[in-house]
């Protein structure tokens, strides 16, 4: 992460038995928010008033006000969902199966963050751009274009949301390969500082050794 954000919006976490993980691996951090202000305060602002006879029964009153103003600074931020397809996550939970909870809380996050941005404004149009991969044997990242790996529309991403989360997840669950592939495949678009949301629902069950070969020890 290049350099931190002014202070924390929100925080967010899956129901159930989901695990909303946020796991800082090499440049990965976890995602804390956006602001666009900060703690500092004003003072009061000043009046006056001055009341004056018109000479004919009214009167007209004058109000003066003086305060400080105050520049705020719009934070962006860049945020890649890097979200779990193995096989537990068809496993049902007390209403549902893991997969629809996550499909319904990553469109929930998504419709938050990126309806920060007016695409009216130029200064405020992207100020959240996402982007999106899944992972179990393997890792398959979304693109929104030719060589786009970022989105700042929510319909683009709900879209993606829904092509990429299956109904049947399978596979095993490869968390190393996930981070590896999010770390050199995605190009970041901008400065902005980049955050990770990684969701799963469980521990890893394969990893991938320094020789490119996978030694699994689990299932799911």
């Amino acid at each position: 992460m290049r350099n931190k954000l002014a202070k924390r919006l929100f925080s967010m976490a899956l129901s159930g038995l989901l695990a909303f993980n946020m796991v800082p691996v090499g440049p990965l951090a976890p995602l804390t928010a956006m602001a666009a202000n900060d703690e500092e305060t004003l003072g009061e602002p000043t009046f006056t008033k001055e009341l004056t006879p018109n000479d004919d029964g009214t009167y007209t009153l004058s109000l003066s006000f003086t305060g400080e103003s105050k520049v705020i600074e719009v934070k962006k931020a860049n945020v890649i969902v890097i979200e779990d397809i193995s096989g537990s996550m068809k496993n049902k939970t007390s209403s549902s199966t893991r997969i629809a909870e996550a499909r319904a809380a990553l469109k929930s996050v998504a419709n938050t963050l990126l309806s920060l941005n007016d695409p009216d404004d130029p200064e405020k149009k992207d100020i959240v751009e996402m982007a999106l991969m899944t992972f179990n044997v393997e890792t398959k990242v979304r693109t929104f274009g030719t060589d786009k790996y970022f989105t700042t529309d929510y319909n683009a991403y709900e879209t993606a949301v829904d092509a990429m989360l299956p109904a049947a997840p399978s596979g095993v669950t490869n968390w190393e390969g996930a981070f590896m592939t999010a770390a050199t495949e995605i190009p970041i678009p901008d400065d902005d500082p980049t955050y990770y949301i990684f969701i799963s629902d469980g521990n890893p069950t394969v990893s991938v050794t320094q020789y490119g070969t996978a030694t699994r020890y689990g299932s799911g």
